[in-house]
């Protein structure tokens, strides 16, 4: 996944590469962290993997930059991913399609129960 910032004069003088090499199927913009600044749920169904790129920046105002990519899940042949507050605690859920299961992964509050303590869980319900 490259991202291409504008310069404001029509042009992308600079690129970023996060997630290089990979096939990359879906992305959310959300702030999964809370500190202000949007941060990125991509999708990449070949690896089966889930990553979380944090939005750099400070004072709640991003640089247009992430640090790297932090796997959430090694699990669930992610095809699709969207960002919503699910459970209502004001903290953005990531939502998957598990296109080999015929289920949907939730990661609540964005992330893996190994990252952080305070992390939700992951749920696969399968459908149908």
């Amino acid at each position: 996944m490259h991202i291409l910032l504008g310069s404001g004069a029509g042009t992308f003088p600079t690129t970023n590469a996060y997630i290089d090499g990979q096939n990359c199927a879906g992305i959310a913009r959300a702030d999964f962290d809370g500190d202000g600044i949007a941060d990125l749920a991509v999708s990449e169904a070949v690896s089966n993997s889930l990553f979380l790129l944090k939005g750099n920046g400070s004072g709640g105002v991003g640089d247009g930059t992430f640090a790297p990519p932090v796997t959430l899940s090694d699990c669930c042949f992610p095809v699709h991913v969207i960002a919503a507050d699910l459970d209502g605690n004001g903290r953005p859920d990531a939502l998957t399609c598990d296109y080999q299961a015929s289920a949907v992964g939730l990661f609540r509050d964005g992330c893996a129960p190994s990252s952080v303590p305070a992390c939700g869980t992951r749920i696969a319900k399968p459908l149908g």
